[in-house]
């Protein structure tokens, strides 16, 4: 028979039945016609025949089970009687389908969200052409070697660093620099940010990145000195600013106060090469020199900003191509030196090598550093939950079993085999797991936009985080697979234990006292067991996390942020000469201060916990610091502002100005590592200078307590204030820090009025500095929120199996119990009795789910903060709590024991 007519005849049976059994019917009576005939020639008569013929054939249903066994529609016809009877068992059943799919489908759907987070984060390929070939190039040890000045999210490179690269590279194809940073959008009043991006003019090109409308930057727009320069805008951006108008192309658009031609539109879902980042507006490199004037990078050989990444040229391997970097490194660095670096650091410098890294998936400045260990721990936390859901729901699936043995019994002395019992009681199991996995992929979308919308900050975090939520395959084969091995996990071992006992011990009622019980006895105790370990890990985990975010929003940060607001005056456009930017900030302080409700202002350059930095090191009697300091510039009262207290000396005053001495207020850390034992006041300490010049000294006049300065993580770090007044070359933009008591929005509105009235054309920025040092806490926040989530959810869950299996222990001896109660025993025996068990259980997942705990938790130690992965306290609250909560889960039940009736329970029996 052909492959087509067995697929023609199963169709025909499977849909057509009727038709089929009659065709099947006349083939057995011409068959059996045949046979008659044929025994007739040999001799017999023709009654005799027909029973010859008859009993050689044997019985006519059976030879029919044969013929349909022996086609492929009689599996799928067995499969669909399953999936029917499953439901209507489902139906029949409600609370206990209705608690399962809501268990699978919070399970399937926590841990596909948060899958689809770390997707976004660390497997998504870029969407660009060929993305496997690209590569990302950096210093082998970006932590060495490297002083100056930090801006963007990702500053690896300096320019002239940058150039010397391009020259001399000839692994890549094509090689390209970009850094984000904020733009202005407004021209005057309160500022509206946008992301903007500097590319090197063959950006696109080199990423094949083609444009959805108009034209995308090119190498001759990125020239030294370009006058005129364009801008290209995301698609996203162009959308929400300008409402998708194709008439944009061609006009301009103001960022920071200069005016850029839009000459294009980036195609739809290109975001960038930086994970979690987008960007709205993309201008050339050169541009730089145009928004920040004299304060440019692209010649300063000490300013960090740019990040690299290169197309591996054909016939080029990462490996070559990394060793060929590490080969011309020497002559690049060598021609790149910073000005001002202390000779070891210059050293360090000149060693350093160049390394090729691949970007398939992109690159990050902070988003990945930060989320992605903290995602793969959620998606544990939410794994293990399932796994707990699972088990919860095979300690049900046997309860139900139990119910069901005369049902199972009555199938296997009928005939059925006990695979196809199994089959059927796992057809049941993967139709709740894919009605759950169904829910929970719906459900995922929504909690997955709830985390990224979780991640979103209001400070100064001009760059907001986003993801491309989309499912792709991989999403799909994940959520898929979950569903799968969830299914095994609580359908296999349920359905196969239910069919253990034979089916005469079954018919008998022996089953629930004989020894084949024990199995599954012994089966929903050891779920119990393991619910009670995994859910103990959770607890601990998610306390420690807890204890971490209290630590950082409790602890000592050397400043009182409660009622004091950032604020960026950007003055750009006003076109103010360097000489008279000092006085211009003053009369800005003097407006703010005069507002009603102001305590105090100050000036600031680096505002603490922005990200923003300025390091470098001190020599002290001629002698080069070993340690890192610190530096900031800062205006009277600054400290008033803060809230930090002077410890010794003097602030700064109107008389330190830039006639007179040089002076610095350090820190208790400055003191402690760079002074060591000298007394700071009065004490003096230099910059480092170049070759053939000299740097003024600063008298020390004051010391302050220590301060956090990029990140409330960091430990404490030496610190050296400079006066303001004493700046050689102010910005066009000043940051201040206001302290009032007033409400936020109004605290706002009278900053940008009174701003405004100083300088009219100048752009201002009102932030709350509280909400500043919120968003630096996002992470520790999300994680612990999500872990404590999980953590209650996987102990509620553990406890109901607690509670179910004592209760099942209760049903089963109800006559062991009425027996005793009969016999003498008080009800405080009773209850004994039946809490032993529990606590055995408890007491047995507490000790597994402590080791699991020990060894699980040595990985979160980097997560953690100011305490350790084994703290003894954490450990004993779990514990501690975990028995409370399975006492109280037991306490119902073992006291329902105590009401049994000896002689209902006698007669029942």
């Amino acid at each position: 028979m052909s492959l087509f007519t067995r697929i023609t005849g199963g169709v025909h049976g499977l849909f057509r039945k009727s038709t089929a059994e009659r065709e099947l019917d006349a083939e057995l009576r011409e068959y059996l016609a045949a046979a008659v005939a044929e025994k007739m020639r040999a001799g017999l008569s023709e009654q005799a025949a027909v029973r010859a013929a008859r009993a050689e054939m044997g019985s006519v249903e059976a030879v029919k089970d044969r013929v349909r066994d022996v086609g492929w529609e009689s599996v799928v016809d067995s499969v669909w009687q399953d999936v029917r009877y499953a439901i209507r068992l489902s139906f029949r059943s409600p609370g206990f389908t209705s608690a399962a799919l809501l268990s699978l489908a919070l399970g399937i759907g926590a841990t596909t969200a948060i899958f689809q987070l770390a997707d976004a984060v660390r497997l998504r390929p870029l969407p660009v052409d060929h993305p496997e070939q690209l590569a990302e190039v950096r210093m082998a040890d970006p932590t060495r070697g490297r002083m100056g000045t930090f801006a963007g999210r990702r500053p690896l490179f300096t320019y002239a660093l940058w150039e010397e690269l391009r020259q001399r590279q000839h692994a890549f194809s094509g090689v390209v620099a970009w850094s984000a940073y904020p733009v202005n959008l407004a021209t005057r009043g309160e500022a509206r940010y946008a992301q903007g991006l500097w590319v090197s003019g063959d950006f696109f090109g080199v990423l094949g990145v083609g444009p959805h409308l108009g034209r995308l930057l090119t190498s001759m727009d990125d020239r030294p000195g370009c006058g005129s320069p364009a801008a290209v805008l995301s698609y996203a951006f162009w959308q929400r600013q300008y409402g998708g108008d194709a008439s944009v192309i061609g006009k301009a658009i103001a960022l920071d106060s200069h005016s850029f031609e839009i000459v294009g539109i980036a195609r739809r879902g290109f975001t960038g090469l930086e994970v979690g980042r987008t960007f709205d507006v993309a201008t050339p490199l050169c541009a730089e020199r145009i928004l920040n004037s004299e304060q440019s990078a692209l010649n300063d050989r000490s300013w960090w900003w740019l990040t690299v990444i290169g197309r591996v040229a054909p016939g080029w391997s990462f490996d070559r191509a990394s060793n060929h970097l590490a080969a011309i490194s020497a002559r690049i660095f060598q021609d790149t030196v910073p000005p001002g670096l202390p000779p070891e650091v210059s050293r360090t410098y000149r060693g350093s090598v160049l390394r090729a890294f691949p970007a398939t998936t992109g690159v990050s400045g902070t988003v990945r550093e930060e989320y992605e260990t903290a995602l793969w721990v959620l998606l544990a936390g939410a794994g293990v939950v399932l796994i707990i859901a699972s088990a919860n729901i095979a300690t049900l699936l046997l309860a139900r079993a139990s119910a069901r043995e005369r049902e199972l019994a009555v199938r296997l002395a009928v005939g059925a085999s006990r695979t196809r019992v199994i089959s059927q009681l796992l057809t049941e199991s993967v139709l709740m797991a894919t009605a759950g996995a169904v829910a929970g992929m719906f459900l995922a979308q929504t909690l997955s936009e709830g985390l990224v919308g979780l991640l979103q900050t209001s400070g100064f975090q001009f760059f907001a985080v986003t993801f491309d939520l989309d499912r792709n395959w991989r999403v799909a084969v994940f959520g898929t697979a979950v569903a799968f091995i969830t299914c095994l996990l609580f359908g296999l071992p349920p359905a196969v234990l239910a069919t253990r006992p034979s089916a005469g011990s079954l018919l008998r009622g022996t089953a629930r006292t004989s020894t084949e019980s024990r199995p599954r006895t012994g089966a929903r105790s050891g779920l119990v067991v393991a619910q009670v370990a995994l859910s103990l890990v959770l607890v601990v985990t998610a306390l420690l996390f807890a204890r971490t975010l209290h630590n950082l929003t409790t602890g000592a940060v050397g400043f009182d942020p409660k009622g004091v607001a950032m604020v960026v005056v950007d003055y750009q456009r006003a076109r103010v000469a360097v000489e008279m930017r000092q006085p211009l900030h003053e009369r800005l302080l003097e407006a703010m201060r005069a507002i009603p409700g102001v305590q105090s202002a100050a000036s600031v350059r680096m505002i603490p916990l922005t990200g923003e930095s300025w390091t470098g090191q001190v020599v002290i009697y001629g002698i080069q610091a070993q340690k890192q300091t610190y530096f900031n510039r800062v205006s009277p009262a600054f400290f008033q502002t803060m809230g930090t207290p002077l410890v010794a000396g003097r602030d700064f005053t109107p008389e330190d100005s830039a006639s007179s001495r040089r002076v610095a207020i350090v820190n208790t850390s400055f003191a402690r590592d760079v002074l060591g034992t000298r007394n700071p006041i009065g004490s003096t300490f230099r910059m480092p200078a170049l070759p053939g010049t000299s740097q003024p000294a600063f008298e020390i006049i004051g010391l302050v307590n220590d301060t956090k300065y990029t990140d409330l993580r960091e430990p404490f770090e030496p610190i050296a204030f400079f006066p303001a007044s004493q700046d050689p070359q102010p910005l066009e933009y000043v940051n201040f820090v206001v302290r009032a008591a007033m409400p936020s929005t109004v605290m706002a509105r009278s900053l940008t009025e009174a701003v405004g009235q100083v300088e009219p054309e100048a752009v201002v920025l009102v932030q709350s500095f509280r909400a500043q040092v919120s968003d630096s806490l996002v992470r520790e926040r999300l994680i612990a929120m999500l872990s404590g989530f999980f953590s209650v959810v996987a102990a509620l869950l553990a406890m109901v199996g607690l509670y179910g299996v004592v209760a099942y222990a209760v049903a089963q001896r109800t006559r062991e119990i009425g027996i005793r109660t009969a016999l003498g025993a008080q009800r405080s025996d009773v209850l004994r009795l039946v809490l032993r068990h529990s606590a055995l259980l408890t007491a047995t997942g507490v000790v597994l789910g402590l080791g699991a705990a020990a060894g699980a938790t040595r990985y979160l130690e980097g997560m953690l903060f100011g305490l350790t992965p084994l703290d003894p306290s954490t450990f004993a609250v779990a514990s501690g709590a975990f028995a409370v909560v399975a006492a109280l889960a037991a306490y119902l039940p073992a006291r329902r024991a105590t009401k049994v009736d000896p002689l209902m329970a006698l007669r029942c029996e």
